[in-house]
């Protein structure tokens, strides 16, 4: 059985908000959007039928994946007030570079609407 490690995009296309992951499976189509805090409230909030997943690129291998994921999922991503994702990519973790992007006015305010709906504290704790 083939097994597909992918980068993809999900795009909520009223919005344009979007999330870059990576998942792994053997069915290249199973309809997978992601995982991500901010991306499951939303799914939640507008529903599934307003979002669509890109394949950004298809690997043979996890590493190749987690590489590709990492270099399209950074910092500067992060501070883009419609990416959804909240932490950078590649194997998980809080792992930037530069720590004090988490305290920053920008990325606290884009993290509020999450933190007030599931009451968790609005400062990210490494």
């Amino acid at each position: 059985m083939e097994r597909f490690f992918l980068v993809y995009k999900t795009v909520n296309k009223i919005k344009g908000e979007h999330y870059i992951g990576a998942h792994v499976t053997d069915n290249i189509d199973d309809g997978y959007l992601g995982s991500g805090k901010r991306l499951r409230y939303s799914l939640e909030k507008h529903g599934r039928e307003i979002f669509e997943r890109e394949i950004l690129a298809v690997f043979d291998n996890s590493n190749d994946m987690f590489n590709k994921e990492a270099e399209l999922v950074n910092e500067k991503t992060l501070l883009d007030p419609l990416c959804l994702n909240l932490k950078v990519g590649g194997y998980g973790g809080w792992c930037l570079k530069d720590a004090s992007i988490l305290w920053s006015s920008d990325f606290q305010k884009k993290r509020s609407p999450f933190n007030k709906k599931s009451g968790k504290s609005k400062m990210l704790h490494i």
